[in-house]
């Protein structure tokens, strides 16, 4: 019994042992894998001298005499803390994530690698210009020189026990092209549908049952969409006599699910408006929620003495540039443009367009596992996406042309102006975005910032529709010929992904999703409440938390809920009486009004449609 104590004792120390040394190993691998803080670095080819430093929350400045030289820092600085971020990026917009992660993102993989990004980045690598892919050459000797420099591979590479790729130059086309798709693509399957929707109930339905507008309406140009009347008995037939609506393509709407929908919001007054004459800018972009944040805090200091220029905002890994901030001269901030920058075209049977697709045979690579096969069959315009009834249909999308990316945006850091500033906006090749520019002189502006197609007149005028070949864009829209409104009377600005401007302007943008206006109607209030404002009075509406659009749908649920049985209801409409009508941590009512919105909004949806797929009651 004391030698099997004994030989227990020691089979215990050495397994204690043991795990003891797995756990320093992993500590001191892991801890390897960190950024550099401190010390001098010779693995970069810069010009001079560049220093980098850290303020108390993290922000990295970077001071460098030449730009170049600061976008090698900020290549070196992303791939030490957030390569594997870039990494994902990257991978996921070609669809090659599985090649990392193994068969749990084949299925990610097999739709985006519908769109062949890969294959179309690199073809326009060479087609950007001689500037835009210095800047980017640059960031990315940066890039693979800070990732050389760690001594141990990212942790995350050391738990899926692999080693990372180096940085190409195409990657960072693809990080665009990956935002891209954050922003916009959550309209293909929407405007899909719509149009499968209009061709089956005829328009007067469909403009009633999905206005492209309303009193909530808060556009820049002052435009209102008139609500369309409820049709006429024999136009809404939905019971007896109406043709059969197939529930497979057309899902409960849920384009105004507080849930899913994330919103940005920016504004801005002019120096009329200001006590030191100077615009002010104020920007929330909201995207989702990760760890680590998208978003990557840093300032430039570049130059010396008189010609130092201080830079300060939030760049994104993968990109050599300042995505919003100010530089002293000029400010900028964005929301997401939720135009209509694609078009679903139909490929009817044995047509000629239909004789021309082209199928390519896409290779799937999937760690630990055998390759995946897929086809993705192709039109001059774009990947063919969805089949009905033995009809095709492609999508064409910016994305796709030639010119759609490019790395213009880097030089908005520099502009001297507002006007410099809108000339950049206008040419610059990334997801389409309302940009509001301010500058120190008092001016303000709003533009679309990313490359326009030069679309007819009528191409978007009626949301959900689909598009003829002949209509199709076959040129970019001069920068002089964009929507842009500069100095309006009032100096105010405002955008909450809404729509913007109507007529054919509006047509221009079209409508790819935007956010009902009900947050841009109380940021352009709050303007209008004040005739002069500081940065503070600014940040204030930002934590602005009243929930106004939801007020008349918290009347509407305490009359439900009062009544329904008391016994059930009591809790429910003690919270609805006790709303203080905000967003308040402890304001249960906020959250039980947001709930029943979004109940009978699907409700109803869904017992329309019900009825009309029946064709009969």
């Amino acid at each position: 019994m004391k030698k099997l104590l004994r030989y227990g004792l020691w089979f215990i120390v050495v397994i204690v042992g043991v795990a003891v040394a797995i756990i320093i190993g992993i500590y001191f691998a892991m801890r390897a894998s960190l950024p550099q803080l401190d010390g001098d670095i010779a693995a970069v080819a810069f010009k001079s001298e560049v220093k980098v430093t850290r303020d108390g929350q993290g922000t990295v400045n970077i001071s460098a005499l030449d730009t170049l030289d600061a976008m090698r820092a900020l290549g070196f600085i992303h791939a030490q803390e957030r390569f594997f971020e870039m990494d994902l990026a990257r991978r996921s917009a070609a669809g090659e994530l599985s090649a990392l992660l193994g068969d749990a993102t084949i299925k990610i993989d097999k739709d985006k690698r519908a769109h062949r990004l890969r294959a179309r980045m690199t073809a326009q690598w060479p087609l950007i210009s001689a500037e835009d892919r210095t800047w980017i050459s640059v960031y990315t000797e940066g890039v693979n020189a800070g990732l050389q420099s760690l001594s141990a591979r990212p942790w995350q590479y050391l738990l899926l026990r692999t080693t990372p790729a180096p940085w190409q130059e195409v990657d960072s086309l693809l990080v665009v092209s990956e935002m891209y798709f954050m922003l916009q693509a959550r309209g293909f399957e929407e405007r899909f549908n719509d149009a499968m929707l209009r061709r089956q109930i005829g328009d007067a339905v469909f403009d009633w049952v999905k206005p492209s507008g309303g009193e909530w309406d808060a556009a820049l140009d002052g435009s209102a969409i008139t609500a369309t009347s409820l049709p006429a008995a024999a136009v809404l037939n939905v019971r007896k006599d109406a043709p059969t609506i197939q529930s497979a393509r057309l899902a409960p709407d849920r384009s105004f699910d507080a849930e899913t929908n994330i919103g940005s919001n920016n504004w801005a007054v002019g120096g009329a408006l200001s006590a030191h004459g100077g615009a002010i800018i104020a920007d929330d972009m909201h995207l989702g929620l990760g760890v680590p944040n998208i978003w990557f805090r840093t300032q430039f200091n570049i130059g010396d003495g008189a010609s130092k220029r201080r830079i300060v905002g939030v760049t994104l890994p993968g990109l050599p540039s300042m995505v919003v901030g100010s530089n002293g001269d000029i400010a900028w901030g964005f929301t997401n443009g939720y135009g209509q920058w694609f078009d679903w075209v139909a490929i009817a049977p044995g047509s000629e367009l239909a004789a021309s697709v082209k199928t390519i045979r896409e290779t799937i690579t999937v760690k630990g596992a055998a390759p995946i096969e897929i086809d993705v069959r192709e039109t001059a315009f774009g990947p063919i996406l969805r089949s009905v009834d033995k009809t095709d249909y492609a999508l064409s999308w910016t994305l796709y042309r030639d010119g759609a990316v490019n790395a213009r945006a880097t030089t908005l850091m520099f502009a001297n102006n507002i006007d410099d500033a809108i000339r950049i906006a206008q040419t610059s090749g990334i997801p389409h975005q309302n940009i509001l520019i301010g500058d120190k002189a008092g001016n303000v502006a709003w533009t679309i910032m990313g490359r326009i197609p030069a679309t007819p007149a009528d191409l978007h005028k009626k949301r959900g529709t689909f598009t003829a070949l002949d209509k199709l864009p076959t040129a970019w829209l001069a920068p002089e010929k964009y929507p842009l409104i500069k100095n309006p009377a009032d100096a105010r600005l405002w955008t909450a992904n809404n729509r913007q401007l109507g007529g054919d302007s509006g047509n221009l943008i079209g409508d790819g999703g935007f956010d009902l206006g009900a947050r841009a109607m109380q940021i352009r209030d709050r303007l209008r409440a004040q005739n002069n404002f500081d940065e503070k009075k600014l940040y204030a509406i930002q934590l602005d938390n009243e929930s106004r659009f939801l007020k008349r749908w918290s009347d509407l649920a305490l009359a439900t809920a009062t009544a329904k049985p008391a016994d059930k209801t009591n809790a429910i409409a003690n919270a609805l009486k006790n709303w203080n009508g905000r967003a308040d941590v402890d304001q249960t009512g906020h959250r039980i009004t947001r709930a029943f919105r979004q109940q009978v909004l699907d409700q109803l949806w869904t017992s329309w449609l019900t009825a009309a797929q029946a064709g009969r009651e």
